[in-house]
């Protein structure tokens, strides 16, 4: 698979996490970055901020391609509905057959 992705981007892959824990853990982080501290030559850069997009296996897809689109859809969904939020993926894939669960794509806002 070759995804392109920018360098603010990233993938977490969760084995074996359903749809909620992996909607959790998203929370998790962003709330995570969020809670930082960041300091730039002595001064504050603000808040740092991550949009979320959320597939899992087989709900969402069932090739890690199918599933990076997905979560690449989710991810563009929440920056375009505001940033700083977790978006689950809309579309929704019936035939299955993979060993990839669950997978999430965060960019942060800088």
């Amino acid at each position: 698979m070759h995804a392109v992705m920018g360098g603010e981007e990233f993938v977490l892959i969760l084995p074996n996490a359903n749809l909620e824990d992996t909607e959790l853990r998203a929370k998790k982080l962003r709330g995570s970055v969020r809670a930082l501290n960041i300091k730039h030559q002595g001064k504050p850069l603000g808040t740092v901020t991550v949009s979320v997009g959320v597939a899992t296996f087989p709900q969402h897809g069932s090739t890690p391609t199918q599933l990076m689109a997905a979560a690449d859809a989710a991810l563009y969904q929440a920056k375009k509905t505001g940033r700083d939020r977790v978006v689950i993926a809309e579309h929704s894939y019936s035939d299955a057959a993979t060993d990839v669960n669950a997978v999430g794509t965060a960019k942060n806002k800088y």
